[in-house]
């Protein structure tokens, strides 16, 4: 489904700013993967290069056949789960969740509705919908992150660190979640982490 062909990519700041070289990945349609690495050694960078938040200097990346090198990001059928839950704090949970479907058109009414209720049950927060993200807990928003990705039916979903910032016993049982997501959805997913036990 993904793959990434002698990536080359230098990051600005001159010949020690680092970057990366000859980077080659296949990823099986899917297939859940882990990247793991000391901070600043390109994890996060390949994930921006997969969605186009950055360009690589030279290489392909393909997708499902095509390559994407020139796509823009909000073309690619990727979505991306952030370190930080990144949620609009105006916003009820539920208009958190159906975001990107309710402003771009594709999905409305009740077909809206439903698929809102829908990732809602996926990620364990049914009756969480009229919240506002002020009264989650740091779990709760990034389930809601979660559910803000995958209602766009990604072919790919990119996963930076997302657990990071939580407590030890809450980082166990999301993890335990979206494993358990991505296997019932058959979810193809990226995932990145510098913690060897997250990884394993």
């Amino acid at each position: 489904m993904i793959e990434l062909k002698n990536i080359n990519f230098r990051y600005t700041g001159g010949t020690d700013a680092g970057g990366l070289e000859n980077i080659d990945l296949t990823i099986p349609n899917g297939q859940v993967i882990l990247l793991c690495g000391q901070s600043g050694c390109g994890k996060t960078t390949i994930l921006k290069l997969i969605s186009g938040l950055e360009k690589q200097d030279s290489g392909d990346i393909i997708i499902d056949g095509e390559i994407v090198n020139d796509v823009a990001p909000n073309k690619r059928p990727i979505a991306m789960v952030f370190q930080k839950s990144l949620l609009f704090k105006n916003m009820t949970v539920e208009q958190n969740v159906n975001y990107a479907p309710r402003v771009l058109g594709t999905l409305k009414g009740v077909d809206l509705d439903n698929a809102t209720n829908e990732m809602l049950k996926l990620v364990d927060l049914e009756g969480y919908g009229d919240r506002k993200v002020n009264q989650l807990s740091g779990g709760q928003e990034q389930r809601v992150s979660l559910a803000r990705a995958l209602i766009t039916k990604p072919k790919v979903l990119l996963l930076d660190e997302p657990f990071s910032a939580l407590d030890a016993e809450l980082r166990i049982q999301m993890r335990k979640n979206v494993r358990k997501i991505c296997k019932d959805l058959s979810q193809t997913m990226i995932f990145v982490t510098h913690d060897q036990q997250e990884a394993v």
